[in-house]
């Protein structure tokens, strides 16, 4: 009897924590979708604000997952496209970081976001520091391609 009874709360604890987790993937998911929808279709300002409701979706996943990193970056890329670069730019610092954390200093993804950062800041005005971040995004990408003809 007691034995079934801790079954049983087992499986209620386990049901209520994939449950919560679905709910939370899908208020991430659904508007980080409809973001890069807009986003395709140009309309910049409505995937800004689905990528902002995506980011803050993303949060209560943790500070160091992918889902917030991809979320920072589609938001930065929407921010961007509107020449808002002083506010995509602590976007793509965050997501850069993030990335960083969970694939290495040395991924392509990182590469990737680097790279939309150095435009960013170049299109600030903040040359010397886009050069500085240019030059790692290419190191990166060199290190890339040389272990994928491997």
């Amino acid at each position: 009897m007691q034995t079934a009874k801790a079954a049983m709360i087992l499986c209620l604890t386990v049901a209520t924590g994939l449950g919560s987790w679905y709910l939370t993937d899908n208020q991430w998911r659904r508007p980080d979708e409809a973001g890069q929808t807009f986003l395709n279709q140009e309309r910049f300002v409505e995937a800004e604000r689905l990528f902002a409701t995506a980011v803050e979706a993303a949060r209560s996943f943790g500070g160091h997952d992918q889902r917030l990193a991809r979320s920072l970056f589609h938001q930065a890329q929407a921010l961007s496209a509107q020449a808002k670069y002083a506010e995509a730019i602590p976007l793509l610092e965050e997501s850069a970081a993030i990335n960083q954390t969970i694939l290495g200093p040395d991924h392509h993804d990182v590469a990737l976001v680097l790279e939309h950062y150095a435009a960013a800041l170049r299109k600030s005005g903040r040359v010397d520091e886009a050069i500085a971040v240019e030059t790692r995004a290419g190191l990166i990408e060199h290190k890339f391609d040389r272990m994928n003809k491997k």
